[in-house]
């Protein structure tokens, strides 16, 4: 069975420059850090956890509650995985929509005290809001990830959505339109209102209101907004701009539009959100929102980390900004 006295052999260094490492990465130099990682990736290495956890009272397991499942959140659950894997922590998961006993498989190892800490993607939710309040009261090794609450105890990290929805109507305001539509995610989603109340609000202010019959339900997928388009199409009123929730909405969208006649950006500009990986080769390309998913899964996972090591961490609520793509499928109407 390979041991660290044989990971050490393999990258040059001593063994206790591989404890060391194991037990916090940081404390290595980046050199020496990258040949004790390859060394343990050549040889197949594993740590004892279940002895070190007998030891330290830490299981090395932490539990992840997950809204649902999709692209934005399988690709910041990479970054997660990847930096606790580097601290060597696995990962427990549950979506909590897909069932009460999903919802509660995390908290019950809580309960038991088998993961040594949380990150949750929280709904807006009663259901959820519990998932927090008990997770407050066992103390404060959790992060919440993509919702934002008005309490400054926890630990909390979202994208700007309410800002990027702002930038989203100014960007369409200043190329000459009047005449809007947005589709909405999930409405249980925090992201989903925060983009609409920023893109409202900013309309609101230049003076046009965004009325009921210019929202649509998308419920973030391609099929969906693409059937309630086509169901709908004759009764929207007159738009030349579209603020979609999300890439798969966006296309979904211009997919009825073009069923019905029209063409983007001739007929109509469309703006979506997360740079899905097809947006930049659709034709035409789409304009879109890149939010930051590594910098939310690593520093999640790292504000996590140090809770578990019980380090203070200065800052607990972080908000960060998703960066506006300008592509063809905006144009001016001047």
């Amino acid at each position: 069975m390979i041991n660290q006295h044989d990971v050490a052999k393999e990258a040059g260094v001593s063994s206790a420059s591989v404890s060391r490492y194991i037990n916090n990465p940081s404390s290595i130099g980046l050199k020496t850090a990258n040949r004790i990682k390859a060394a343990i990736d050549k040889l197949g290495y594993r740590p004892n956890f279940t002895a070190k956890s007998l030891k330290t009272g830490r299981f090395h397991r932490v539990g992840i509650i997950s809204a649902a499942k999709g692209p934005f959140y399988w690709d910041v659950l990479d970054y997660i995985e990847e930096t606790l894997s580097e601290w060597g922590y696995f990962i427990n998961i549950a979506i909590t929509r897909e069932s009460e006993q999903s919802r509660l498989k995390i908290i019950q190892l809580v309960k038991n005290k088998q993961v040594d800490g949380v990150i949750i993607f929280p709904l807006l939710s009663g259901e959820d809001d519990n998932i927090i309040d008990y997770l407050k009261k066992m103390g404060d090794k959790f992060v919440v990830l993509d919702r934002l609450y008005d309490d400054d105890s926890m630990h909390q990290i979202a994208t700007d959505n309410y800002e990027a929805g702002r930038t989203a109507a100014r960007v369409l305001l200043k190329r000459g339109h009047k005449d809007f539509l947005f589709i909405w995610g999930v409405k249980d989603v925090f992201s989903a209102h925060e983009r609409f109340k920023g893109f409202y609000e900013e309309l609101k202010n230049a003076g046009i209101t965004l009325e009921d019959n210019r929202q649509i339900m998308g419920e973030f997928t391609a099929e969906h907004t693409y059937n309630t388009v086509i169901d709908s199409f004759s009764e929207l009123p007159r738009f030349t701009a579209v603020f979609a929730s999300n890439d798969p909405s966006a296309i979904g969208f211009i997919r009825a539009a073009e069923k019905n006649g029209l063409k983007t950006p001739v007929d109509f500009s469309i703006i979506g959100f997360d740079n899905a990986d097809f947006s930049a080769y659709t034709n035409p390309r789409l304009a879109t929102f890149r939010q930051p998913v590594q910098t939310l899964g690593t520093l999640a996972a790292r504000m996590l980390i140090s809770r578990i090591e019980g380090k203070k961490i200065e800052e607990r609520r972080v908000v960060l900004k998703a960066e506006f793509i300008l592509r063809e499928s905006v144009s001016a109407i001047f």
